[in-house]
């Protein structure tokens, strides 16, 4: 299997390099990396388009001075196609109204468009900035995800996954839908300038629909999984995602018995 993995926090990023790590030692296949030069937080799905972009770094380790993590797949797709494209880890969590302005989710988005299977990987943090827990827990669920890409043939989907604050009690992962909350941004004046200010909340223990929310799991100190789809979704996906959240009883019964091989 040919693997591509991304990121928008620039190709230094300790999570960028721990999921290279992690996907390595899992031997699923060829593994080439893509990435921003620099950190592309909160880009969304945007691209450069009055700029020239540099590329730099060898076969394996690619940078791309300038560019976005869309910019970095469109490049990369221009050869043959990955088979599994890997975004992550993030640097915060990825979950509720945030998925349109992250740039984590955005390009799985667009590889998953392209009927690639992709995943994104965020890590939150509210406790302890730390990786720590993330080379233990993710194995699990990218081999889960991927049986699921492989028995369900879910052309056009992919799945953002959120990993706990390392500090909070690890629970099991479980399938959720997309909640209301994510991360608040508020500006305080400073003279001439607006300042962002930055805080997280969950929509507490509401529900959509009888569905789990994956702001609220995370706050409780669930690894969440939300199945996602961009607009190429056939009946058997949206079959699928419809069984899969109805229950949240049953949705900790059937991940239980995903990625244990």
């Amino acid at each position: 299997m040919n693997i591509l993995i991304t990121t928008d926090d620039g190709w230094k990023a300790e999570g960028f390099r721990l999921l290279v790590d992690i996907v390595k030692k899992m031997q699923l296949g060829t593994v080439c990396c893509v990435a921003p030069e620099s950190n592309q937080s909160g880009c969304g799905s945007s691209v450069s388009l009055r700029k020239p972009i540099e590329v730099k770094g060898t076969p394996s380790m690619i940078r791309l001075v300038g560019g976005t993590p869309i910019d970095c797949l469109q490049w990369a797709f221009q050869g043959p196609h990955p088979e599994l494209v890997l975004v992550g880890i993030n640097n915060g969590a990825n979950v509720g109204s945030n998925l349109l302005t992250s740039g984590t989710v955005c390009a799985a988005a667009w590889a998953a468009q392209r009927l690639v299977p992709a995943i994104a990987i965020s890590q939150h943090w509210r406790k302890q900035r730390t990786f720590k827990f993330a080379g233990e827990r993710l194995p699990f669920i990218i081999k889960a995800c991927l049986e699921l890409y492989e028995s369900r043939g879910l052309d056009g989907a992919f799945f953002n996954v959120n990993l706990p604050d390392p500090a909070d009690k690890y629970q099991e992962p479980i399938f959720a839908d997309r909640g209301d909350g994510g991360y608040l941004r508020t500006f305080h004046k400073a003279g001439t300038e607006l300042r962002p200010v930055q805080s997280f909340y969950s929509s507490g223990d509401l529900e959509i629909g009888g569905y789990a929310l994956d702001d609220d799991l995370l706050q409780k100190g669930h690894a969440t999984v939300t199945p996602l789809a961009h607009m190429r979704v056939g009946p058997k996906w949206q079959q699928w995602l419809g069984g899969m959240l109805k229950e949240t009883s049953r949705v900790k019964e059937q991940f239980s018995g995903l990625g244990r091989a």
